[in-house]
């Protein structure tokens, strides 16, 4: 997953780290590259929780995040509890079949 230049490859980026991205059709271990262009006063660009949030993916964390859930994932799980007020145990059961 590349981040901070609308899915195209940064000039700076990072060598890519692994990460956990949870989605609605399970959870996979991917690969992700943060940007860390510079901004014109010489300041780093956008925090990694932000360039994530940016790209749709919510983090895990705010400090190094290493995990990841989808919007959709989120939305898919707000209305889940709205509908049926299943357990979240349960959901990400669901999440864990779906990924084996």
């Amino acid at each position: 997953i590349r981040l901070g230049h609308y899915g195209r490859r940064c000039p700076d980026a990072d060598p890519g780290q692994t990460f956990t991205l949870v989605e609605t059709n399970g959870i996979h271990a991917t690969t992700v590259s943060f940007c860390r262009c510079k901004t014109r006063d010489g300041k780093c660009g956008a925090p990694q929780f932000q360039q994530l949030l940016a790209a749709g993916i919510f983090p895990g964390s705010v400090k190094d995040p290493k995990t990841g859930f989808t919007l959709g994932l989120l939305e898919s799980y707000r209305r889940q509890q709205n509908q049926g007020k299943g357990s979240a145990y349960n959901f990400v059961l669901v999440l864990q079949r779906m990924a084996d």
